[in-house]
């Protein structure tokens, strides 16, 4: 903001080679030197300064500077502002809640007291209360409900198997609220564990969601990772409805991480968001908000062009090969992400990911790379206030095929011409094929346990990791019969080679054998376990 009469500058450094030329706007007009307005660009220091000398109300707009070279552009935008203009006072800062410490999903044990505690941050003080299975709780003699100032506790005493379910904390102000849930089994008594096995763990969360104020339009990313044994399967929620991953609503999931985007925001996605994460053991949930301001990003008072703080680098692979591009952006509003190679457009695949996170962390993932796919990848980031580009390449070596018959007969050639008679009479090992040394049969490297104890309407997760080559297939068995993807059984692959059957409901007619085969061009391999209800 500058005084009206009283000369202002606005000035930026600009880095590029070759040195790029350099243009300032007015809204969309280009602005040329002329009386009262003076355009300076120094090439060695990349100072580039617009200085109007007596500005008036009428100056009083949106300033572009457009730096541009063979290689690219970048843009900049700033607001000037006249201090005789009418300045809107902003209202008492207030904030969305926010889970700090989430609950946690516990065992617990009969007759012993159960604690949880969840702690969160407000602005102003907000309304907390506890449910169970979506009834709230009230005090009582056995059940005692304590709130301190950003932490509050659920204290039950003598549990009992009417205790089991799902617990949940909401904490609510005016601008939004924020939920977490975790849930509670209760155990006759603590189950002796094997040392040699990994204990079963159910998730945690280990960065909880954190609400958001954005404008319409805006990349929306919400993130969250757990600590979890099993792996964790996700799901997220908008107002509890169930969200799928769509080109709009993008939701990548791997190990114990989710990534949930939102392209571009529109009124109607404010709201409630919802990560529920669960394996074996138990079941964890974390919601925060998502709220849309009423105004446009040109009256935000921080902004910031997007910059790559790590750029992307030269890669060079085999043919049939995966790889990962990685680049880290920042600016104020979140930049959206456009992917090209060789200045086409990149679409997200069956062998294509493409993931932004909350930290600025940009990859394009490509799990089998041919020689096509050699070229020139571009990253492109814009906001409302600038863009950036950043680009490297990517080199696909083939490789050289040799018949196993021209090695043999080199091979023997060799001994023929270079060998003494000794070593031509003695053994030789026979060299191995292509075949002997990347193909294999499957081996299932993380079999199923021989019995696996389920309640009565839990959900239960079996989990295998199987490798050869070719990649095997994976099929799973129920008494014989062969389970398909449908509402009761869930089926996941992973690249890893990790399958994963998740039962949404046990009943005691699901008890008896399930079985994992792997199974590929050289070989059969099965793993069997004994589901009991």
């Amino acid at each position: 903001m500058v005084q009206e009469h009283q000369p202002a500058t606005l000035e930026c450094v600009v880095t590029g080679t070759p040195a790029p030329e350099v243009k300032w706007y007015r809204k969309e007009i280009e602005i040329k030197p002329q009386k009262g307005t003076e355009i300076t660009f120094n090439p060695e220091t990349g100072e580039a300064k617009l200085t109007i000398l007596e500005p008036t109300p009428q100056d009083e707009t949106i300033y572009r500077v457009r730096a541009v070279n063979k290689f690219g552009r970048a843009e900049c935008r700033a607001n000037l502002l006249i201090s005789n203009a009418v300045v809107v006072t902003k209202p008492e800062v207030m904030h969305a809640p926010r889970i700090t410490k989430p609950v946690p999903a516990l065992i617990a044990h009969k007759g012993k007291p159960l604690v949880l505690t969840a702690e969160f941050d407000s602005t102003p003080k907000p309304e907390v209360k506890w449910f169970k299975n979506g009834v709230e709780l009230a005090p009582t003699d056995r059940q005692v409900i304590s709130i301190y100032e950003n932490t509050a506790e659920l204290t039950i005493s003598d549990v009992t198997k009417k205790d089991s379910g799902k617990y949940e904390i909401r904490v609510q102000n005016p601008v939004g609220e924020a939920r977490s849930s975790g849930s509670v089994a209760v155990r006759e008594r603590e189950e002796i564990v094997d040392e040699t096995e990994d204990k079963p763990k159910a998730p945690c969360f280990v960065e909880p969601l954190k609400p958001q104020i954005v404008s319409v339009g805006e990349v929306v990313i919400m993130e969250a990772v757990v600590d979890s044994y099993p792996t964790a399967s996700f799901q997220w929620f908008h107002d509890n409805k169930p969200l799928e991953s769509s080109p709009a609503v993008r939701i990548v999931t791997k190990e114990n991480r989710s990534v949930l985007l939102v392209k571009e925001i529109k009124p109607e996605e404010a709201g409630g968001y919802t990560c529920r994460a669960e394996n074996v053991v138990g079941s964890v949930t974390c919601t925060a908000s998502v709220n849309i301001m009423e105004v446009t990003w040109e009256e935000t008072t921080e902004l910031a062009s997007p910059t790559f703080v790590k750029k992307l680098s030269p890669v060079r692979v085999m043919d049939g090969e995966s790889v990962d591009l990685t680049c880290v952006v920042k600016g104020k509003p979140t930049p959206k992400i456009h992917w090209y190679h060789d200045d086409k457009p990149i679409k997200e695949g069956k062998e294509i990911t493409i993931l932004q996170d909350t930290e600025g962390v940009c990859s394009l993932a490509i799990t089998e790379v041919f020689p096509e796919d050699a070229g020139e990848y571009t990253c492109r980031a814009l906001n409302p206030v600038g863009e950036a580009v950043c680009t490297t390449s990517l080199i696909v070596e083939a490789y050289e095929y040799v018949p196993d018959s021209e090695i043999a007969s080199s091979a023997v050639a060799g001994s023929l011409i270079s060998g003494s008679e000794e070593d031509l009479l003695s053994p030789k090992e026979a060299p191995l094929s292509d075949t002997d040394t990347e193909d294999s049969a499957p081996e299932i490297i993380k079999t199923l346990p021989q019995l696996i104890p389920a309640k009565d309407g839990e959900l239960t997760r079996l989990e295998v990791k199987v490798k050869g080559k070719p990649k095997p297939e994976g099929k799973w068995y129920k008494q014989g019969i062969e389970i398909k993807s449908s509402q009761e059984f869930q089926i996941e692959e992973f690249e890893d080679g990790t399958s994963v059957l998740t039962i949404a409901e046990t009943y005691p007619d699901d008890t008896g054998e399930i079985v994992f085969e792997a199974l590929n061009p050289l070989g059969v391999s099965t793993t069997t376990t004994y589901l009991s209800v």
